[in-house]
């Protein structure tokens, strides 16, 4: 029996999902006006009315700006961190300086824990907050309408 390259099995599964749903797309994208899918307005304008609800929570986005700023340092200082502890450890050295540097290394590590930790925190409730002004603006309107609609 001939042995199966798993990059070549992977890449042939992955394949072979993104042809089905191509196709899915295909056949239900000349549907949409059959099933009463008609959209009146374009992408750009939808986007426009969607980020009229993230504006009073732009200082938010800020901070979770910077928070990311953070992980993606870290996911750059990482590496380079373990390298000078592998490279400490593979010349003679003082235990101080391991703990030392194990120390600064755990330190950023649970610092990026916490970046990681706020964002999802913070983004989590702005994003409620945004579906909940749009449930309560969408209650307004209906509201507004009159009995017979």
């Amino acid at each position: 029996m001939t042995e199966i390259n798993p990059l070549l099995l992977t890449g042939g599964v992955i394949g072979a999902i993104t042809a089905i749903l191509v196709a899915a797309y295909a056949l239900v994208k000349d549907k949409k006006a059959t099933m009463g899918f008609e959209r009146t307005m374009n992408d750009g304008e939808i986007m426009r009315r969607l980020m009229a609800y993230a504006k009073p929570y732009r200082k938010q986005f800020v901070v979770v700006l910077f928070l990311m700023l953070f992980s993606i340092a870290y996911d750059i200082i990482s590496p380079l961190i373990v390298g000078n502890i592998e490279e400490l450890v593979a010349t003679d050295f003082a235990l101080p300086a391991l703990y030392g540097r194990v120390a600064v290394y755990a330190g950023v590590l649970l610092f990026s824990m916490a970046s990681t930790y706020l964002q999802a925190v913070i983004l989590q409730r702005v994003g409620q907050r945004i579906v909940s002004d749009l449930r309560e603006d969408l209650f307004i309107h209906i509201e507004s309408l009159s009995h017979e609609q």
